[in-house]
């Protein structure tokens, strides 16, 4: 019994491990498998145990919970990452924690949902000119006049 108990102590152990690499964007199991010194059958199933687990979660307090510890996390494995850069006693330990901060960035940048928003490019005066001047000439003959007559007016009042 007692060792029933430590093998699921354990596989508890292995599958938050598992489910850190997955939040760090470690998704297969022949990469988990090797971090966690597991066979790929066992990282194939733990993969599929998280995901039932992140698809299990229907109250949206909960999600929202975890959303929020996921995102407070991550901000620390950034700053520790800029620490140890920081502290770096050579290239290539500072290129290591460059490359961590990077992947909790993007993973902080996925958690908040910001790395799927169009940048917005501004448009050059002229153009936003144009497509003015072709919504003003599809209007009907009295909205025409009519915007015209302010466009008019807000010339003269930006001239003086």
């Amino acid at each position: 019994m007692a060792d029933k108990l430590i093998s699921n102590t354990k596989r508890d152990k292995l599958l938050n491990k598992c489910e850190s690499l997955m939040l760090q964007g470690v998704d297969s199991p022949t990469d988990i498998s090797e971090s966690l010194n597991v066979s790929f059958n066992t990282a194939r199933s733990y993969v599929t145990i998280i995901k039932q687990r992140w698809s299990n979660y229907s109250n949206t307090e909960e999600l929202q919970a975890k959303r929020q510890e996921l995102i407070r996390k991550t901000e620390e494995v950034i700053k520790e990452a800029w620490t140890l850069k920081n502290h770096a006693r050579n290239t290539l330990e500072a290129v290591g924690s460059l490359r961590t901060a990077l992947m909790g960035i993007e993973r902080l940048q996925k958690l908040l949902g910001i790395d799927s928003l169009p940048i917005p490019i501004e448009k050059p005066v002229e153009i936003q000119t144009f497509e003015l001047a072709q919504e003003v000439i599809a209007l009907p003959e009295e909205d025409k006049s009519v915007a015209l007559s302010m466009i008019r007016e807000e010339i003269k009042k930006r001239a003086c």
